[in-house]
């Protein structure tokens, strides 16, 4: 018995069946070994030890990260779950590959994860419980579970709906608040220069820098935010948009920090809709859980156990955001 037949053996007897051998235990020139079952793979190394990949994972991992001998090496954890999707980790380049039932396979790479695991606890990941009683209340980040087309466009409406927010409880003016609405690097440019006239980046860089969603110039406040869903690949991206934020500010030597002063509104009213014969209450919920981070979820209010006895979760939260988008469409339009 090899390692990794103690590892196939160990994952039947436990948590995984990978099904049977496809053919014979390969080794490798560094030293290692790998596998291949009917569904899935194990890998080995003696420095590392035995780990196993299966399902878009594994083919990502395989047939385009070229496997244990390629840019990311062995792996170092079985295939795990992580919020909304799984995540397995890799001993080279970048930390995992996270599938995201949205977006499909992402590479996540070191500070990524590191961000997540000590920012981010898994039970703040997670739908918020049902409350009893006759009322009930549930939030959850809506791209976990509705289509991608959608989420990106709710995604767009709740941005709009924190600008309007911020404005109202911060005060806002043109001159001196920048909203990335029109996806315009020359836009965010503009702003930063009319503010900062030595500025002077060369065009490629301009290109490769990622723009806050809320940028405030009011002396002695200089504050960026950027606005996400709640959800684990929201949190990766705005912990990779933090480091290059971050790295070309301090580059240029400008005056913007991530913001702790807009405390946003918990709950922003989106409207009252009739599914399947219940009427629910949807709002936007928010928070600024650290600093420079405004995340937001999808939050239903009503009698959600008979809602549920109707109707499962995915198909509530695509037939909610389907009215929503229709509410809002000349929003989207702008």
């Amino acid at each position: 018995m090899t390692a990794i037949d103690d590892k196939h053996q160990l994952l039947r007897d436990t948590v995984l069946d990978l099904g049977e051998p496809v053919g014979p235990e390969i080794d490798l020139a560094d030293g290692g070994s790998m596998r291949e079952y009917e569904f899935g793979t194990i890998c080995f190394h003696p420095e590392v030890g035995a780990f196993e990949v299966h399902g878009l994972i594994r083919e990502t991992y395989l047939n385009e990260m070229g496997g244990p001998v390629g840019r990311l090496g062995y792996p170092t954890s079985d295939e795990t779950g992580l919020g909304v999707g799984r995540l397995s980790t890799f001993e080279l380049g970048e930390s995992g590959l996270f599938f995201d039932p949205v977006s499909g396979i992402n590479l996540i790479d070191d500070l990524s994860l590191r961000q997540l695991e000590s920012t981010f606890s898994d039970d703040i990941l997670a739908p918020e419980p049902v409350a009893a009683g006759p009322t009930q209340t549930l939030c959850f980040p809506p791209g976990s579970v509705a289509g991608s087309l959608r989420g990106m466009q709710f995604g767009l409406i709740a941005e709009r709906l924190i600008h309007d927010d911020y404005c109202r409880l911060m005060g806002c003016h043109p001159a001196n608040d920048y909203f990335d609405r029109t996806g315009s690097s020359v836009e965010y440019l503009t702003f930063l220069q009319s503010h900062n006239p030595g500025l002077r980046p060369r065009y490629r860089e301009i290109r490769t820098w990622r723009r806050p969603d809320i940028l405030s110039h009011r002396p002695p406040r200089f504050e960026w935010y950027e606005i996400k869903p709640l959800s684990v690949w929201g949190m990766a991206d705005f912990a990779d948009k933090f480091v290059k934020i971050t790295n070309y500010m301090m580059k240029h030597s400008l005056p913007y920090v991530p913001g702790v002063t807009y405390s946003p509104t918990p709950f922003l009213p989106i409207g009252t809709f009739n599914i399947v014969g219940v009427d629910i209450e949807v709002s936007l919920g928010v928070a600024r859980r650290t600093a420079g981070l405004i995340d937001y979820q999808l939050c239903i209010r009503g009698n959600l156990v008979e809602l549920f006895a109707r109707i499962a979760l995915a198909a509530l939260v695509a037939a909610i955001i389907a009215q929503i988008v229709t509410k809002f469409a000349p929003l989207l339009a702008l």
